[in-house]
């Protein structure tokens, strides 16, 4: 069922936020734009012949917000080019040939972009808004190449939310993992000084 990752996904972050972070405008604003997200993903906004998803923009106005903060707009734009290709890529690759993916291309699509987010970013935010914005580049560059043959375009639909889902998901999970590694190791650096103190 396409949607579904999507939807999971999205009310497991929203519970994590809504519960797990202190209570600040971010954890408000954040909460509100996932809520947000969910409420349209199934809206569109019709052009001619493009239907571009309501939580398509959302998500691509989010990234826009975190990488204007991050004051690296030359390397943000290089990266997130990056990613944007590669996207656009696979999703040739397999429209052309697609014997040669044993999984769906939806999830090759995420595994890559968390692979090239995590190489090219250096925290949790920035690597995630390269993720989305790649994707959502990638995504409407391909609906440009393949136009003058499929009519209408769907751009933002939920087979692209799923896969945006599992990316942002794994990259959190990813971030999780670094931060809990990290005290793991503070933790047994100050039990050695402890024990070469006494």
């Amino acid at each position: 069922m396409e949607g579904i990752y999507y939807y999971w996904f999205m009310w497991m972050i929203w519970v994590i936020v809504t519960f797990w972070l202190p209570k600040t405008d971010a954890r408000f604003w954040l909460s509100f734009f996932i809520l947000l997200n969910i409420l349209g993903s199934a809206t569109f906004i019709h052009f001619t012949q493009i239907h571009v998803g309501f939580s398509y923009i959302l998500f691509a106005l989010l990234s826009f917000f975190i990488l204007y903060r991050t004051k690296r707009l030359f390397y943000s734009l290089f990266s997130v080019l990056i990613i944007t290709v590669a996207y656009a890529g696979v999703k040739l690759f397999y429209l052309f040939d697609p014997v040669w993916f044993l999984l769906d291309v939806q999830m090759y699509l995420s595994i890559l972009g968390v692979i090239l987010s995590n190489m090219l970013s250096k925290d949790f935010f920035e690597g995630m808004a390269f993720f989305i914005l790649g994707s959502c580049y990638g995504e409407a560059l391909f609906s440009s190449a393949v136009y003058s043959y499929y009519r209408p375009i769907v751009i933002g639909d939920f087979p692209f939310l799923d896969m945006l889902s599992i990316g942002i998901f794994s990259l959190l999970i990813w971030a999780s993992f670094k931060t809990f590694a990290a005290s793991l190791e503070h933790i047994f650096k100050k039990h050695a000084r402890e024990r070469q103190g006494t």
